[in-house]
């Protein structure tokens, strides 16, 4: 009737503007003008939700496999980290799959400014794809590169990346043992965390706090071992906050014997002869191991609290006061 429009009549006029938007594409590619190309991108998206499935799809589905072409998802790409509203790019780049994945990974190893940087690794994690291209790039000689994939498979949470990462803490460069270490707390899968408890005795301290933070967490098996291990660390650390760390996983392992091992290094020192004299340990770490026994027993701790309160180190006794 008059004044309504066919199926077919509203075909041929997305058809049309389909060929306008087409040739707009191809000239913004030419020119690179990766603004022009965001606002259609926008545009076409939000079309493309209103549109569904009635008349006039085909004619989206057109136009959008331009904006797909190689050149134009990198200048899109490339956009990402200028604009605040990143949803409608990142539909369209999941559109294209490892394409977008492969092209945000280039663009982040060339990014030479943090903001940038983010935006390309947030947009990789968001997209959730290219997880056979990390793989690959955990091979790679540049220790960058191998720490990027690193961080990226540990923030997608790509749990079989455990198995590539744990033999990456025996790495000759220290960057990789400790991007390993933190991708593998972050994946917190039985093996990562058992491949992080045996780091305990490495040479750097970033790697030795790491691991001790995987102590007591879930996954954990053994706890007995594990408290006996992590208080022999304890002994050799020099590093103040390696050791403040591990007598918080004792905290958290929360044994019987990881327990008594926080006893003996809150409590003074008691002479094994008469007569002998007997150094404490620093008052932080005395300290540190209270609040630590305090997190794992609550009222549990109070008669260890209350000698404390008596404790000859002024600074000891106050904190067990404040606990109290």
């Amino acid at each position: 009737s008059r004044g309504t429009f066919s199926p077919r009549s509203h075909e041929v006029a997305a058809t049309r503007a389909a060929d306008v938007v087409v040739r707009q594409i191809e000239e913004a590619e030419q020119r690179a003008d990766g603004r022009l190309l965001e606002a259609l991108a926008r545009v076409l998206i939000t079309q493309l939700h209103a549109v569904g499935a009635s008349p006039g799809r085909l004619a989206m589905e057109r136009v959008l496999r331009h904006l797909q072409r190689r050149r134009v998802l990198e200048l899109l790409a490339m956009r990402l980290p200028a604009t605040t509203d990143r949803l409608p790019l990142l539909e369209l780049l999941a559109r294209a799959g490892e394409v977008s994945a492969e092209l945000l990974v280039k663009l982040l190893m060339e990014a030479d400014d943090p903001p940038s940087r983010r935006a390309y690794f947030d947009s990789i994690v968001s997209l959730d794809v290219g997880g056979v291209l990390l793989f690959e790039m955990l091979r790679d000689s540049r220790w960058f590169v191998v720490r990027n994939a690193i961080a990226l498979l540990g923030e997608m949470g790509v749990e079989t990346a455990d198995a590539v990462m744990v033999p990456l803490l025996r790495h000759t460069d220290d960057r990789i043992r400790v991007a390993a270490a933190r991708g593998l707390l972050r994946l917190s899968t039985v093996r990562a965390l058992q491949g992080l408890q045996a780091a305990i005795d490495d040479r750097h301290p970033e790697v030795r706090r790491l691991a001790a933070t995987s102590y007591g967490l879930t996954g954990a098996t053994g706890v007995r071992t594990l408290a006996a291990r992590l208080a022999a660390a304890f002994e050799r650390e020099q590093e103040e906050d390696v050791a403040l760390e591990m007598l918080a996983a004792l905290g958290r392992l929360g044994s019987a014997d990881a327990i008594q091992r926080l006893l003996r290094i809150a409590l003074p020192p008691q002479p094994v002869e008469e007569g002998e004299r007997v150094t404490p340990r620093p008052a932080y770490l005395r300290i540190a191991a209270l609040e630590a026994l305090v997190r794992a027993r609550g009222t549990a701790t109070e008669s260890t609290i209350e000698l404390l309160t008596q404790d000859p180190d002024p600074q000891v006794a106050a904190a067990a006061a404040r606990m109290r």
